[in-house]
């Protein structure tokens, strides 16, 4: 743009002149415009930008609204400074939300990642060493503790035992304290030597090991530290007989179950005393060891429904089942008794009969050894064409698979008194808990004449052993969870 030459001009006249543009294009009093005199009555021929100056009609006293010039026309003092600082405003505010919001895309990134530490270690999976493994993959061996292992993305089983960072398991029942001085002593760990590595030591027996736990913990004192030597068992009760309270003399239906048993450390005799010792010893809380879902009886279950989405929902032909015989207190193949549990079936099948319920009493599948480490068709079409499975524990210990098995199964699970009852689990919130034959009596005709009500807890039992309590989620709440917190597994 080319200038036009100009006298010695009159700046103020030059200044004056955008000023009053400036007012009438900001629609300002013209007050400030006309205290001063216009630069052409001056005579001067002050700079040509090359557009005419805004016209200004006035009509009934009232000054029009001019139409601003040119954004190429001459510069206002005011208005410069006005878009510049307009301009930087508005860069600044896009500037900052594209900063906030790469922030916060990092944040919730690392939120999402679970980036919890700084090292790359802690992110891999958390290697897990079995001791015993080379006896088999039965029993708990095959369906808790190597199957969770295997199943689980923060888990990582090992075979070299001298791998320091690994983390430890050893089954008392499914191992002996000679197998376990073997493998500490081919392992090459240094005797006092600081480790983060723990060792898990689990009992899942009937009785208890107490004895013998208490006479391993020297051995891995030495190798693992006290603070990381955590045990676990699944009898937190001692003294436990039921039957002697199905044996007195007046017993009925409406007697509360008695005999029950104690917590160890808070009971006596040689079992509670051991407990006690054990419990004083550890340098964290002892654990309680539950039954898991097997991974077995899911995929046979999927198979028998075809759908395991709508398995609390599908249609159930039968009311009410009692996997267990009315006709004799002795296991046939065992030799144990089980008052409990007949006095339990033998109430579910006169209940049966009473009020026309379709219940089935009985064994159904296999049992024992055969029944532990495969899963037939017929047990498991069983569990899925119930409505009701009462389930009833050994007279002398708690703990069965039978409990997370009826969970799997989608039906409403009802339980004698556990203590405690497995993660998450609580009365009327998952399973029905009686305490008296009555109780189970009442709860069963209340739950078939309310199938609403039915299904809503049936809903919860399931979602809680499938979302809880498989095989991985057992072991990472062992291997990788707070104790202190939580011990109930």
């Amino acid at each position: 743009m080319k200038f036009a030459t100009t006298s010695s001009g009159d700046a103020w006249a030059r200044a004056t002149r955008d000023a009053r543009r400036c007012c009438e294009i900001e629609s300002l009093k013209p007050s400030f415009c006309d205290n001063h005199n216009d630069a052409d009555a001056n005579g001067d021929h002050v700079v040509s930008l090359g557009h005419q100056a805004p016209r200004i009609s006035v009509a009934d006293g009232v000054r029009a609204k001019p139409t601003p010039p040119h954004w190429r026309g001459n510069p206002c003092p005011w208005g410069r400074i006005t878009r510049c600082a307009l301009l930087i405003s508005v860069a600044s505010f896009f500037a900052i939300a594209i900063t906030n919001r790469r922030r916060v895309s990092l944040i919730d990134l690392v939120k999402q990642a679970n980036f919890k530490s700084k090292k790359v270690e802690d992110l891999l999976p958390r290697k897990v060493y079995v001791v015993g493994i080379e006896h088999g993959r039965r029993n708990e061996m095959g369906h808790i503790w190597l199957d969770g292992i295997e199943r689980s993305e923060k888990l990582q089983l090992t075979l070299n035992v001298s791998d320091a960072s690994a983390d430890w398991v050893f089954d008392f029942l499914r191992s002996s304290l000679g197998d376990l001085k073997e493998h500490l002593k081919a392992s090459g760990r240094v005797n006092h030597a600081p480790t983060k590595s723990r060792i898990v030591m689990l009992d899942m027996s009937d009785g208890g090991y107490h004895n013998l736990q208490l006479r391993s913990l020297p051995l891995v004192f030495k190798y693992f530290g006290k603070e990381n030597v955590y045990y676990a068992t699944r009898q937190q009760i001692v003294n436990r007989n039921m039957a002697e309270g199905f044996r007195q003399l007046g017993f009925s239906k409406r007697t509360p179950f008695s005999d029950q048993g104690t917590r160890p450390v808070y009971g006596y005799g040689f079992k509670a005393e051991t407990f006690q010792k054990l419990a004083s010893s550890l340098g964290n809380p002892i654990g309680v060891l539950r039954y898991c879902v097997r991974s077995d009886i899911v995929k046979k279950m999927e198979v028998v429904s075809g759908n395991l989405t709508t398995l609390v929902s599908r249609s159930r032909p039968l009311d009410v089942a009692s996997f267990w015989p009315d006709d004799s207190v002795t296991d046939p193949k065992s030799g144990i008794k089980s008052y409990l549990r007949t006095r339990v079936s033998r109430t579910v099948k006169a209940l049966g009969q009473l009020h026309t319920l379709n219940v089935t009493v009985g064994l159904v599948g296999s049992s024992w050894g055969v029944g532990r480490n495969s899963v037939t068709d017929v047990y498991s079409q069983a569990l899925i064409d119930h409505k009701i499975v009462v389930v009833a524990q050994r007279d002398k210990w708690e703990g069965h698979y039978r409990l997370m098995e009826a969970l799997a199964g989608g039906s409403l699970v009802m339980t004698d008194p556990m203590h405690p009852l497995p993660y998450k689990l609580k009365d009327k919130d998952g399973l029905i808990v009686y305490k008296s034959l009555q109780e189970l009596e009442k709860a069963i005709l209340f739950y078939t004449m309310n199938p609403a009500k039915r299904l809503r807890i049936a809903r919860r039992g399931h979602y809680i052993a499938m979302t809880y309590h498989r095989s991985w989620h057992v072991m990472e709440r062992l291997l990788l969870g707070n104790w202190i917190k939580n011990n109930i597994y």
